[in-house]
């Protein structure tokens, strides 16, 4: 086990590292926060990860402008179970990079943007992307999440429940009880995906409640207070995560 005070970092090339082999970082800007954020030294510890592996490694020397490294082991990461896929409409601002974050370090296999009729609409879905996916990383680094989940690009409402017919669906709402909602959509070995929708900040349409209603997705409720859709898709997906052991 590993201490709580090793910090992660992503760093794609770890996908190629081997047990005890030496590399060197002359990359400008992970050299610096190794050295200069996280101030590494001699024998400190840092885990390297990308989506599929993490590497714990100690540091051998370091020189000026490049970091020399040793690979101490490399692991395979752990996917969380159950699947969980947010549904995440495109919201305001910072709500949008605060939901996409929080999702992250609760623990989301996988975030489906989604066009409601009352969601902001992407200005530049490229740029848009690659923003969203460094908020995930910096997330992940975190939260430890490793495998961390990748950002698909928005769909409407009704293409949702084509893309996603085989998974388990629940949306986020304000009324009733959901511990044993909750319970009811998981299978027991958490091996059936789950689908979480939250709503938009001008929240869905009685039509898109019918949708949901009719392709069978449970109600949840989160509580007796109202949140903000970024708090709503952390606490959603907490709780779902929460009740199946990974």
């Amino acid at each position: 086990m590993l201490e709580r005070h090793v910090f992660a970092l992503f760093y794609s090339d770890c996908d190629q590292m081997r047990p005890q082999q030496e590399f060197s970082i002359d990359d400008p800007i992970l050299y610096h926060r190794c050295i200069h954020v996280l101030r590494l030294v001699m024998q400190s510890r840092v885990i390297f990860f990308s989506q599929v592996r993490h590497c714990v490694v100690s540091v051998l020397r370091v020189a000026k402008k490049e970091l020399v490294l040793f690979v101490i082991s490399v692991h395979e990461n752990r996917l969380l179970k159950p699947s969980i896929i947010l549904a995440l409409p495109v919201l305001k601002g910072a709500d949008f990079s605060d939901a996409v974050g929080f999702a992250t370090q609760a623990g989301v296999s996988q975030i489906q943007l989604l066009y409601t009729e009352r969601s902001q609409k992407l200005k530049n879905n490229e740029v848009e992307l690659a923003r969203l996916k460094r908020t995930v990383i910096a997330a992940a680094e975190q939260a430890k999440h490793f495998a961390f989940p990748s950002i698909v690009p928005p769909i409407h409402v009704a293409d949702l429940f084509d893309l996603y017919q085989s998974s388990v669906g629940s949306i986020a709402r304000c009324d009733g009880l959901f511990g044993w909602q909750v319970g009811s959509l998981l299978h027991p070995n958490g091996e059936q995906s789950v689908v979480c929708v939250v709503g938009p900040e001008a929240d869905f349409t009685e039509e898109e409640y019918k949708q949901f209603s009719e392709k069978n997705y449970t109600p949840l409720s989160l509580g007796p207070t109202i949140f903000r859709s970024s708090v709503a898709a952390c606490v959603m997906i907490a709780i779902v995560r929460s009740l199946v052991k990974t």
